[in-house]
């Protein structure tokens, strides 16, 4: 068996495949030789920009091929074998980096939704403690509606039978405490949400 890159005759071949199947490490090394160079343009074409990745599936391709040795028959099934492995693997990892793309998309709007979201929780938080501080200052029986119907977010009927007053007593209550909060805090420069 000849060690050159000429092509060879169907007798040699035959001589080459019987010993690769037989797991022979020169005849290996032969289809190595002829076919290395071959498939490392292939899928360096395939992963332009990924030139070490394209030259591990061409490594593990190889290897694939020598842990099934005693499956081919002809040189045109290991061809066959090293060109549809050497694709197949280009495509996962073409697949591989869509998903990692569309996942790192993902985080980064989740990420900024996030932001935008904590900000305004942010805002409106302290607004709430502002907001808080100022019904405080009412009286005590305003304190309670605005707390409960504001903080707690109480309906009016339930607040009027808890506190044992009229729903109109709690609506009237409601209206002169925002009106008052809505001037407190316009002159503290704070826009409330009321």
């Amino acid at each position: 068996m000849t060690m050159n890159r000429k092509p060879l005759s169907e007798q040699e071949e035959q001589v080459l495949m019987h010993s690769f199947t037989q797991g022979d490490q020169k005849a290996f090394k032969y289809v190595f030789d002829q076919h290395f160079q071959a498939m490392t343009f292939f899928t360096r074409k395939m992963l332009p920009d990924h030139i070490q990745q394209a030259q591990d599936i061409v490594t593990d391709t190889f290897t694939k091929l020598w842990i099934r040795h005693s499956d081919f028959a002809h040189m045109a099934q290991v061809r066959a074998f090293l060109y549809t492995a050497s694709k197949n693997a280009c495509l996962d990892h073409i697949k591989h980096l869509e998903r990692l793309a569309r996942n790192k998309k993902e985080l980064y709007n989740f990420l900024q939704d996030y932001e935008e979201d904590s900000l305004q929780f942010m805002m409106k938080s302290e607004l709430l403690r502002q907001l808080v501080a100022q019904i405080d200052q009412l009286p005590e029986k305003y304190q309670a509606v605005c707390r409960l119907a504001y903080i707690e977010e109480i309906d009016t009927k339930t607040i009027a039978h808890w506190l044992k007053l009229t729903e109109k007593t709690v609506r009237n209550i409601k209206g002169i405490s925002i009106q008052k909060l809505r001037d407190i805090l316009k002159h503290k420069n704070i826009k409330p949400f009321l």
